[in-house]
């Protein structure tokens, strides 16, 4: 009877946190639409994406590798990405 108990309490723990997530999800301020599955379970997914849009950016390596160099060129680029 313990082990059928056990069984019980678990399904309820399980079925109240699922509930308390998809409230969450429902309640939650937005646009409006429906969350995904991949957007619940990752939270802030979508705050900032810096691999979209048009970057200035600043390059440095070393002239050598791995040839114990501390010298570094520099220099400026872009960065074109819509992924």
């Amino acid at each position: 009877m313990e082990i059928h108990q056990r069984i019980a309490v678990m399904a309820w723990l399980s079925l109240s946190l699922v509930a308390s997530g998809i409230s969450v999800a429902q309640s939650s301020p937005g646009s409006g639409k429906e969350m995904s599955h991949e957007e619940r379970a990752v939270p802030g997914l979508h705050d900032f994406d810096f691999l979209v849009g048009h970057w200035r950016v600043h390059h440095r390596k070393l002239k050598q590798r791995l040839a114990n160099s501390h010298e570094w060129i520099e220099f400026e680029g872009t960065l074109f990405s819509n992924r």
